[in-house]
């Protein structure tokens, strides 16, 4: 019984082995490699190759997936902070164009007060 359990491990050990040669870091080569053994077992060392290089395959392409995400939250937060420096200016401009528009409403009374008072 016990040397079902060594020869699984040993299958296991080697397809971590495998994986960590492939690029995967060795925890996740450990996981992955206990899930993978009982499908391995059953396929030929061409078709064992294949499967390490498809396992290998999925991970990098799920690691660039996710790097990729990380760049566009970034991005995103950059848009973000942008967007909020913005509309701090559009306050700003719009206090401007209301003194402005106080200014110009001053200055039209005035000029109409003063021709009230011209003679012709």
């Amino acid at each position: 019984m016990g040397g079902g359990r060594v020869e699984k491990r040993d299958r296991t050990e080697e397809i971590r082995q495998a994986l960590v040669q492939r690029g995967l870091p060795g925890l996740l080569a450990g996981m992955l490699a206990e899930r993978a053994s009982l499908q391995a077992a059953e396929l030929e060392m061409t078709a064992r190759e294949a499967y390490f290089d498809g396992i290998a395959l999925a991970f990098s392409l799920q690691e660039s997936a996710g790097a990729a995400l990380a760049r566009n939250l970034q991005g995103l937060r950059e848009v973000e902070r942008i967007m909020g420096a913005f509309s701090g200016e559009l306050g700003k401009l719009d206090e401007v164009v209301g003194v402005l528009n106080t200014y110009v409403h001053r200055l039209k009374s005035s000029s109409q007060e003063e021709d009230a008072r011209t003679l012709h």
